[in-house]
């Protein structure tokens, strides 16, 4: 035991804090989901265990895929990056046009022959993260020209979160925080941080008069609306 345990951390490479917090959410993902699907399995056939199985193979391909991936020098996805964001885009206009569509909002795309449903708004925070820290590096010494160094960068973050928001506001406005504290943190100079907060903050407000003015435009407004005035007071 105490070899095998030597010989997984001696390829495991990164911060090993990271794995085990990826180990955690693993087994607590087992357990929610194992504590979930009593209705499902009632709905089928009874048998629990099948649900609870297929949730531990699609883990354990994910372990595999992390841990293929974590092998690979990160200049290598640094290349990737705009390949991956076209991809990434298509495939939120995919969703948006063709997606399965429940409670008004198209998050989904059946994937034929294998019966398994992905959310493509998943794929789209990798590929804009890997996107935006490329576009960090390739930038540098142009952060301080917001038109040439920090106009284009938020023109593809602008336009990812401009796809996932009709169908997924949370998850929007999550990517456009983590986006910005990437700027914040790549070394933004001062003035452009204001500039990209008043530009967010414009955009927030021209986004709920629309809502407001337009509900027809986006069917989901009405939901985002009551939870963002029950959290700040006005419900």
């Amino acid at each position: 035991m105490n070899e095998l345990i030597a010989g997984i951390r001696q390829r495991l490479e990164g911060d090993r804090v990271l794995w085990g917090i990826a180990l955690v959410l693993t087994m607590a993902s087992l357990v929610t989901v194992y504590s979930a699907i009593s209705t499902l399995a009632y709905k089928a056939d009874g048998n629990s265990a099948k649900f609870l199985f297929k949730q531990v193979g699609l883990l354990s391909l994910g372990w595999l895929v992390m841990f293929g991936v974590h092998r690979i020098h990160f200049k290598y996805f640094s290349k990737l990056a705009n390949l991956v964001m076209v991809l990434a885009v298509a495939a939120l206009v995919f969703t948006l046009l063709f997606g399965t569509d429940i409670n008004d909002a198209r998050r989904w795309i059946k994937i034929p022959f294998i019966g398994l449903t992905v959310q493509t708004s998943d794929f789209a925070k990798l590929a804009l993260v890997m996107w935006v820290a490329r576009q960090l590096q390739v930038r540098r010494d142009r952060l301080h020209d917001f038109w040439q160094g920090v106009a284009p960068i938020l023109a593809g973050i602008g336009l990812v979160c401009a796809l996932i928001l009709p169908s997924d506001f949370s998850t929007a406005a999550m990517l456009g925080a983590i986006c910005f504290a990437m700027l914040f943190v790549g070394g933004l100079p001062w003035l452009q941080v204001a500039r990209v907060v008043g530009i967010a903050a414009s955009a927030l407000v021209m986004l709920y008069g629309l809502g407001k003015a337009a509900p027809e435009a986006l069917p989901r407004f009405g939901t985002w609306a009551s939870r963002i005035e029950s959290f700040a007071g006005f419900a």
